[in-house]
């Protein structure tokens, strides 16, 4: 959602907030695919998705002990700091922010004036 939103031009408009608050995820992601590099991110993105969606619609015993696997909960903590690490990229991507070239806080690239 930030990034769609972020991705519009200024004056944001309510009519568009709105419109991205109707769409879902996949979708709101993909009205960026336009956007120079972010057609890559976004499909990396729905690839970790559809992934995660395959790993959680199961039964709730099914889930909880799959999830008792170290291995398998290791493997979604990597896969969601992932998918972090690629909005990110997106925002950077749609909105021109710089990138990082450091290990400090993101929030330091994220302050005001860009």
């Amino acid at each position: 959602m930030t990034a769609a939103l972020a991705a519009e031009p200024a004056p944001g408009r309510a009519e568009t907030a709105l419109e991205l608050c109707r769409g879902t995820s996949a979708e709101r992601l993909n009205r960026l695919r336009s956007r120079g590099a972010a057609d890559g991110i976004v499909r990396q993105l729905n690839g970790i998705y559809d992934e995660f969606l395959t790993t959680v619609q199961r039964d709730d015993a099914t889930l909880l002990l799959d999830f008792g696997d170290e291995q398998l909960r290791r493997k979604a903590v990597q896969q969601a700091a992932q998918y972090g690490d690629l909005i990110y990229e997106l925002l950077r991507v749609v909105t021109d922010l710089p990138g990082c070239d450091t290990t400090h806080c993101c929030a330091d690239c994220l302050s005001p004036p860009w």
